[in-house]
């Protein structure tokens, strides 16, 4: 009796674990570059819009990203480049995303007394 009850503990167990396992594989990872230049942007920011979970970019500007479930809009900011959205539908490894400089200049200042 002990070992039939023991038997379904272990089956139960096991199939937390991999329930646990598949949850946790719903990732994207990328890399974020200049347009122009193909320069990797260091600590750009990266959202996922429905989920509120965001990440930077590393020194060679990779991210990785948890998400809950798709499809997810994720967005993409840079200090000095315009904001990129992008809807994922699939699993995506690899996303290469090209963020483009804000061309807008500011005229100059003047200041009067």
């Amino acid at each position: 009796m002990k070992i039939k009850y023991l038997k379904y503990k272990l089956l139960i167990f096991t199939l937390l674990c991999f329930g646990f396992i598949s949850i946790s594989q719903n990732r994207i990872d990328g890399i974020i570059t200049d347009y122009k230049s193909n320069e990797p942007l260091v600590g750009a920011n990266v959202v996922i819009k429905e989920e509120n979970i965001g990440t930077t970019t590393d020194f060679e500007g990779k991210f990785s990203i948890e998400f809950k479930k798709l499809p997810i809009t994720i967005e993409c900011s840079y200090i000095g480049y315009v904001s990129k959205s992008i809807t994922i539908s699939d699993v995506i490894n690899n996303l290469e995303i090209k963020l483009n400089l804000d061309e807008q200049i500011l005229s100059d200042i003047e200041v009067t007394d």
